[in-house]
């Protein structure tokens, strides 16, 4: 009897640890009062939870819902990638930075202020893209 509830308990953990891994979706829906452009608001997302290298991120358009794209103040955000919805913005100040560990799919007419930093792990995919030494935007 004690081996059984021990296999099953094994197996019950494994299973656990299979879903705090995994691959997972969380749009941008910002407009949390008094942190309504904090990227590291778990309110600010659709499943809230903050995103992790296990999560693909949706920037959404809010022009029409809560107005307020996300930013990365300070710390380091990360996630396996981001896809930038049309007329959507990603702002990363000064003491920001974003790793991502997949891609960066850039809709058209989007943009990508970095004053901060971004490491890439993998490739970025826009249709094109214009670079200063403040700023990266995507079109």
């Amino acid at each position: 009897m004690k081996s059984n509830v021990t296999f099953y308990a094994i197996i019950a953990l494994f299973f656990l640890s299979l879903n705090l891994s995994a691959q997972r979706t969380a749009t941008w829906v910002g407009g949390t009062p008094g942190q309504e452009t904090n990227w590291f608001c778990y309110k600010n997302w659709s499943n809230s939870k903050v995103p992790d290298v296990f999560t693909d991120v949706i920037i959404d358009n809010v022009s029409t819902s809560t107005f307020h794209y996300p930013v990365i103040k300070s710390k380091e955000a990360k996630a396996n990638s981001i896809t930038i919805v049309s007329q959507a913005t990603l702002t990363i100040e000064k003491s920001g930075k974003l790793t991502i560990t997949d891609t960066i799919l850039a809709q058209s007419n989007l943009c990508i202020i970095n004053n901060g930093s971004i490491h890439m792990e993998a490739e970025v995919l826009p249709t094109s893209y214009a670079a200063t030494s403040d700023s990266l935007s995507f079109r």
